[in-house]
C-alpha cells in the first residue's frame, strides 16, 4: 500500500511540474529575419533581441501589434535597438521575465537583420 502510494505522488508531481512550465522554458527563436514582419499575432513575451546593422545606422523595433506595419505614433513600442556601424551586432536581453506584449508581436527593421526570441 504504501508503494502505491509513494508511486501515485511521483505520477503526480511529474504531471504538475510538465503542465506547469513557465513561459521561459518555451521559447522561440525567429531565425533571421531581414524585412519587417508580424512575429506572432497574439499576445506573447519577448526574452531577447539580437541585430546585425547590415548598413550604418541599423535598427529594430518591436512593438505591441499584430498589424504589419505599426509605426502610426499610437501603438506602444516594447524595444529598440540600434547598431550605428554597419556589420556590427548588438545583443539585448529583457531579462528572465521579459517584455510582455499584450496585442500580438511585430517588427519593424531600418539597414539591419534581426532574431527574436519570444514565446
Amino acid at each position: 500500500m504504501k508503494r502505491i502510494f509513494l508511486l501515485l505522488i511521483a505520477i503526480s508531481l511529474m504531471i504538475s511540474t510538465s503542465v506547469f512550465a513557465n513561459d521561459s522554458q518555451r521559447k522561440v527563436s525567429t531565425g533571421e529575419l531581414t524585412s519587417s514582419q508580424v512575429i506572432k499575432a497574439s499576445s506573447g513575451v519577448i526574452y531577447d533581441i539580437e541585430i546585425v546593422a547590415t548598413t550604418a545606422a541599423g535598427y529594430a523595433v518591436v512593438f505591441d501589434s499584430a498589424v504589419g506595419n505599426p509605426i502610426d505614433g499610437t501603438t506602444k513600442k516594447l524595444a529598440e535597438v540600434r547598431e550605428a556601424t554597419q556589420y556590427n551586432s548588438k545583443h539585448v536581453n529583457l531579462g528572465e521575465f521579459g517584455v510582455k506584449a499584450y496585442k500580438g508581436i511585430s517588427l519593424y527593421l531600418e539597414n539591419a537583420t534581426a532574431i527574436i526570441t519570444y514565446y
